[in-house]
């Protein structure tokens, strides 16, 4: 996808059987492969893929137990990648030779049991390492909460904690980014919103309502995007008719830049249409319309 909206296939991953989830989270390497976590609980395309810098060959990279489902990635800067286990509660680490072991499993990143509404437990999803790498962040979506793990010397997990935990400001949460102050911005797929959380855990609403619907991933531009936040609409409910309304699915913005010296006047509009990008990456993530959302920092409140 284009900075002027056009979007073309870059790379084709075998679809995933019927009721499965298919393609999830995403993350280059320093290489420029793409790595793409693949839900489709067949042992021989279940995992990890890499994708070529060119988009040309695509292959299981790490394949993973079917009774776990791959979600959300991040890379470390020694190479090892980090992947969320929503249905097992626990974060894989997967070395630079394909090599997966369980980093950590904990209470504290466990689903509902027994599930919720969605018939399966969704435990850890987003995970994020801060700047230093010094802890890893773990949005958990049952419990609407962002659990810290520390990083030991040695590479391995330390003790998790809860770092912020609110069923009304952080409800559902699923997608995770840092800003260049160390403020944690977190899609919430519950409760069609954005919150950050603050260094010391303190939560704030970014933005709650139309035209988010179960937004479920969050990253920050560069350059001079760097205070855009681009949210990926997952409608996902709507979807599926498990909430009324019409889903529009799509690629959001916010921006998170400080306040003008002249504030608009009241009354200005926030929201304004972009165009429709035509995009369904299939069930686990369908990107179809677009928008653009501006909400200064000045109009926070909800």
């Amino acid at each position: 996808m284009t900075p002027g909206g056009d979007v073309s296939a870059f790379a084709n991953l075998p679809p995933a059987p019927e009721g499965a989830f298919g393609t999830l989270g995403m993350d280059f390497n320093d290489a420029g492969e793409l790595f793409v976590a693949m839900a489709s609980f067949d042992p021989t395309t279940h995992g990890i893929w890499k994708v070529s810098a060119d988009g040309t060959e695509a292959a299981v990279f790490a394949s993973l137990d079917v009774t776990g489902l791959p979600n959300v990635l991040d890379f470390h800067s020694d190479g090892n990648l980090f992947a969320s286990d929503t249905l097992g509660g626990a974060v894989w680490k997967i070395g630079a030779d394909g090599t997966a072991e369980t980093w950590i499993a904990d209470p504290l990143l466990a689903g509902l049991n027994p599930p919720g509404p969605l018939g399966i437990p969704i435990g850890s999803n987003g995970v994020i390492f801060d700047a230093d790498e010094s802890n890893l962040y773990v949005a958990v979506t049952d419990f609407n909460r962002v659990v810290k793990i520390p990083v030991n010397a040695d590479g391995s997990a330390g003790t998790a904690m809860v770092f912020a935990e609110d069923a009304d400001m952080l409800g559902g949460p699923d997608g995770v980014a840092w800003d260049s102050d160390g403020n944690l911005y977190v899609a919430l797929l519950g409760t069609d919103a954005i919150s950050s959380i603050s260094p010391s855990g303190e939560i704030t609403v970014v933005h709650q309502g139309e035209p988010l619907q179960n937004p479920s991933d969050v990253k920050f531009g560069r350059g001079d995007d760097s205070d855009t936040l681009f949210i990926a609409n997952f409608a996902f409910l709507r979807f599926n008719g498990l909430v009324p309304g019409d889903p529009t699915p799509g690629i959001l913005t916010i921006s998170t830049a400080p306040m003008a010296a002249t504030p608009p006047a009241t009354g200005d509009p926030i929201v304004s249409q972009l165009g429709m990008i035509g995009l369904a990456l299939g069930l686990a993530l369908v990107l179809g319309g677009g928008a653009l959302v501006f909400v200064s920092r000045r109009q926070q409140a909800v």
